[in-house]
């Protein structure tokens, strides 16, 4: 939903810290796969996961390369990007709960093609490199004060870097330290109210380093308290959430700004019968400006543009009403929602019609500035599973998708910039004896309801496929795969996109490999 993006609780469950045992003592698995067609290169991942009821422990590990790829309409230089990740974690178990450690590193090295230097010339274009370390304790005390009940907890520091070049040269640099903590107590029992209630601490410190440096060295502090609760009854279920927080950010040599966010939440679902399912969601989300949106004022490389933020700027907040139905049956699984949703000082960066003349780059960048007004969404979701038929042929399914919304100003102002357009596709599964094979369609419309400075997109359609082979050898299970995408070489740009008008998606590729599981 494209309304979304106002923020709320999201919670990653990655299996880094394990929280209980792992099955049979050990497992993992491991894939590799190769490129060909207009995308080049290779991925390699591998998890493994061991232990026993007292302790577990975890390893994970990405790498990733992949050269500048190439469009229907030749190359798209500097499209490159080269990825080096990998965590380790592990945890003491009992029947009290469990405690956990995990560290983590995540390297990365890309291309912008909105900037790909002079080729010819052999000039290389700027690129970012990016460094990450995470490291992270999480824990949970069981069955506290009744059954299911207990406390959850969590601490974490992230160590962010990456540096803009420019040719070869090292730009901006960009720093961010964050520490933050979360505690929780849950309570209730499947028979009456169920829920939890916590408190969230954040501490983060941006900076940035270089002649274009656009937002200046910030600090953020916040705290949040929170609370859900969930109740069912015979054919009803009703949610409740509510959080409040208190966000303050501080620039160096310029006036603090404080927001105090508040967000509540009602959902309700119906099993108006065995098959069909009635579901409605109310919620008011209330979110903060961030750093960038407050306090930026230079030339921002990675989206081509001079920022100009808004020290001015208000909490946005989001009031939104779905509406959603869903049906299951032995033959098809269906779901369909409405939404509306009422902006209130809706954040977006605006297109002012000037520019700003970058020398390093010799080119004018669009002056864009942070701006806020009241703002309408209006969308449409859905999706159907149909199972065919189950026979000796095989297992047969056909998913259905789509998705529409239209944003514009409240005030009769015309459209907001960058939503994303309509969606239409489909996709044909079988399955049979090991084998199975995909062939998809999705029919991306263009997108004409555009803002003022801003270009309309044209629709595409990216016709995907897939075919796989699965083997069971004992406690090993191999699986080789074949992945096809954008079959008929279409030419697709993102409307989403800063730099739609110079970067496309990649032309008629295909993916192989093999799959481990053990």
């Amino acid at each position: 939903m494209a309304a979304a993006r106002i923020g709320g609780a999201v919670n990653v469950v990655d299996g880094r810290i394990p929280n209980g045992p792992v099955d049979n003592g050990f497992s993992g698995r491991a894939e590799t796969r190769f490129f060909g067609g207009d995308q080049g290169g290779n991925t390699t991942m591998a998890r493994i996961d061991g232990g026993n009821d007292r302790v577990a422990l975890h390893a994970d590990a990405v790498y990733r390369h992949a050269p500048d790829y190439t469009t229907p309409d030749g190359r798209q230089y500097n499209s490159y990007i080269d990825t080096r990740s990998g965590a380790l974690g592990g945890s003491l178990l009992g029947d009290w709960g469990y405690v956990g450690l995990s560290a983590s590193r995540f390297n990365d090295e890309y291309g912008n093609p909105g900037e790909p230097g002079n080729p010819v010339l052999g000039e290389r274009g700027v690129y970012l490199k990016m460094h990450q370390d995470r490291y992270e304790a999480k824990g949970a005390l069981r069955d506290l004060w009744g059954a299911g009940n207990g406390l959850r907890f969590s601490l974490a520091h992230t160590g962010y870097e990456h540096t803009e070049f420019e040719g070869d040269q090292p730009g901006t640099r960009f720093r961010k330290n964050a520490n933050e903590g979360r505690l929780e107590a849950t309570f209730g029992n499947r028979d009456g109210w169920q829920g939890a209630l916590g408190t969230q601490l954040s501490a983060s410190t941006f900076l940035a380093i270089g002649e274009e440096a656009f937002v200046p060295q910030t600090s953020t502090r916040a705290w949040g308290v929170f609370g859900v609760a969930r109740r069912s009854w015979d054919g009803f279920q009703l949610d409740l959430g509510a959080r409040v927080d208190s966000v303050k950010s501080s620039p160096v040599d310029a006036a603090s700004r404080t927001f105090r966010p508040l967000s509540l939440s009602l959902a309700g679902g119906w099993k108006l019968s065995d098959a069909w399912k009635l579901t409605l969601n109310l919620d008011r989300a209330e979110r903060a400006p961030v750093e960038e949106e407050l306090f930026s004022d230079g030339p921002h490389i990675a989206t081509l543009a001079y920022e100009i933020g808004n020290a001015g700027l208000r909490k946005e907040a989001a009031n939104q009403l779905e509406l959603g139905l869903q049906y299951q049956a032995d033959w098809v699984e269906a779901k369909v929602s409405a939404y509306y949703n009422r902006f209130d000082n809706f954040i977006y960066l605006a297109d002012t019609g000037n520019t700003w003349y970058w020398a390093e780059g010799d080119q004018d960048l669009p002056v864009r500035q942070w701006t806020q007004a009241n703002a309408r969404f209006r969308g449409l979701e859905g999706e159907a599973s149909f199972h065919l038929a189950r026979n000796d042929s095989g297992d047969w399914d056909l998913r259905v998708f789509g998705d529409s919304v239209r944003a514009t100003f409240a005030n009769g102002g015309g459209n907001l910039p960058r939503i994303a357009p309509a969606r239409l596709g489909a996709q044909l599964r079988w399955q049979h004896a090991g084998w199975r094979a995909a062939l998809g369609a999705t029919r991306t419309s263009r997108q004409s309801d555009v803002a003022a400075s801003e270009t309309p997109t044209a629709g595409y359609t990216l016709v995907d496929a897939h075919l796989s082979r699965h083997f069971d050898s004992g406690n090993l299970s191999w699986e080789l795969f074949a992945d096809g995408s954008n079959l008929t070489n279409q030419v697709a740009r993102v409307h989403t996109s800063f730099l739609k008008d110079k970067v496309m998606l990649p032309g008629r590729s295909v993916g192989f490999g093999v799959r481990l599981f053990f």
